[in-house]
């Protein structure tokens, strides 16, 4: 099956929407639930990192570099948990370097049946 440039393009700038939204920091008195924290959103962004390497590369650099310790708490925890799982070789590099004190702390858990992918 070959994907069409206007599909293409339409993934991309809905990636990037995303990416956006999810970059906005947490903030106390917020109307919205951040995406990250909201049950259904950050499952969904869960699987996008495991199954869209650009797009987990994207956010991996706009949003969880630098990040992953204060956003390994509550339902954006599984999140950040999902780069040690993604598909994307280089992003599965740099995101085992920052989270593994946070591993080795214990101040990121992996849920019991995920496993870091080696």
């Amino acid at each position: 099956m070959m994907n069409h440039p206007h599909f293409d393009e339409k993934l991309d700038s809905l990636h990037a929407a995303i990416v956006s939204r999810v970059s906005l920091p947490k903030s106390e008195g917020q109307e919205d639930e951040h995406l990250l924290e909201n049950f259904h959103s950050s499952r969904a962004i869960r699987k996008l990192i495991l199954e869209c390497p650009s797009f987990a590369s994207t956010l991996w650099e706009k949003t969880f570099k630098g990040n992953c310790k204060t956003l390994a708490q509550g339902h954006s925890a599984m999140v950040v948990g999902a780069y040690l799982e993604t598909s994307d070789p280089k992003t599965l590099k740099l995101a085992k370097k920052e989270m593994q004190p946070l591993l080795d702390q214990g101040l990121l858990k992996l849920p019991d049946n995920s496993q870091p992918r080696k």
